[in-house]
């Protein structure tokens, strides 16, 4: 996947959803994949990294430590990441390209070589030359300072630090160590929550600033405020979405079915309302309807399940209840009242 480095970040006006709707299919899919509402959630994630960048207001970066951004799978590291690089470009200062930033990816197949050979991609190279592991590594730790280097991202590092070959793991450490040595810039890894005990678990790496650390919390369904946030959040990407007319995604009943789904992890949200994104424009539909967002559910259904999200009734008060707290209800509680079915086909297409 390619670093995104345009997000449609900004809420459509009435006027603005006319021009993009009758854009190509092609660009109202590129809209629709680079969606990106700053939720609070991301937004302290994101001043963790500037913090951990650039310390000081008015000051200059940080060198020689090591940070780590948590979280689960699909909870929205990577967007938020891949923007915060995005907000220092490339440039061009006396004939040499910069890059305060340089963000990469970290896929489960990837070989130190492969780690190394990103390092010189997004310093921007094109070409790799032919030689050895270390002195590739080597290499791209000696160009950092000639491309002013302030910050390197290892996004879901943990993929080739859970690695079953232990020389991978190794050789990968030893590259981050050296990026640390050099003292030109800091290095932030970004993975799962076992991350921080990996990096912890090795003295010559975690000494280096103490492993400072953020995580991303999905939002808990059972706390109202946090509800309430959940509905915002899903209004927020509606309002960005490449179609006339809204598409009522962060109505209680529509949530209620989104946070059931993904356990409030933004990624898998984002899952659905693109699948069903896409068939609406295929569709010709002025917005996402209920049977677009039905389709895009069953594509994901594990086999053998039954309740089919946004068709089946689901009670807004009973999601995310463990099971005690639902035995609790069913033998001596009675449930909220299920509210009437907001999904029926009949109901009318709304328009701008």
């Amino acid at each position: 996947m390619m670093p995104i480095t345009s997000f449609n970040d900004t809420a459509l006006t009435p006027e603005e959803r006319a021009r993009v709707a009758g854009l190509s299919p092609k660009e109202r899919q590129d809209l629709i994949k680079s969606v990106l509402v700053r939720y609070p959630g991301y937004k302290d994630a994101y001043a963790f990294a500037s913090r951990f960048h650039r310390p000081v207001d008015g000051g200059t970066h940080d060198t020689g430590n090591l940070g780590a951004l948590l979280g689960e799978s699909r909870a929205g590291k990577s967007f938020m990441l891949q923007d915060y690089a995005a907000s220092f470009p490339m440039e061009k200062v006396a004939g040499a390209i910069t890059r305060p930033v340089v963000y990469i990816e970290i896929k489960n197949d990837m070989t130190p070589y492969d780690v190394a050979s990103y390092l010189h991609f997004g310093l921007g190279y094109r070409s790799i030359p032919k030689v050895k592991t270390q002195v590739l590594m080597d290499m791209a730790i000696e160009a950092m300072p000639d491309h002013r280097v302030e910050l390197v991202i290892f996004d879901d590092v943990d993929n080739c630090l859970t690695s079953p070959r232990a020389s991978y793991v190794k050789q990968t450490l030893g590259f981050i160590k050296g990026i640390l040595d050099s003292g030109t810039c800091n290095v932030l890894c970004s993975g799962r929550v076992g991350l921080y005990g990996i990096l912890n678990g090795i003295p010559q790496i975690a000494g280096r600033g103490g492993l400072p650390h953020a995580t991303i919390m999905p939002y808990r369904w059972r706390i109202p405020s946090e509800r309430e946030k959940v509905r915002l959040l899903l209004n927020g990407i509606d309002n960005r979405l490449p179609f006339r007319a809204k598409s009522d995604l962060g109505s209680i009943e529509r949530a209620a079915h989104f946070y059931d789904l993904s356990g409030g992890l933004i990624g898998l949200m984002m899952n659905i309302i693109k699948s069903a994104a896409y068939q609406a424009i295929n569709d010709g539909s002025d917005r996402i309807e209920n049977d677009h967002l039905v389709y895009a559910s069953k594509l994901r259904m594990p086999p053998g399940a039954t309740f089919v999200h946004f068709q089946d009734l689901l009670d807004p008060e009973r999601v995310d209840l463990d099971e005690d707290e639902a035995a609790g209800q069913t033998d001596g509680e009675s449930p909220s009242a299920i509210r009437k079915d907001m999904f029926d086909k009949k109901r009318p297409r709304r328009r701008s």
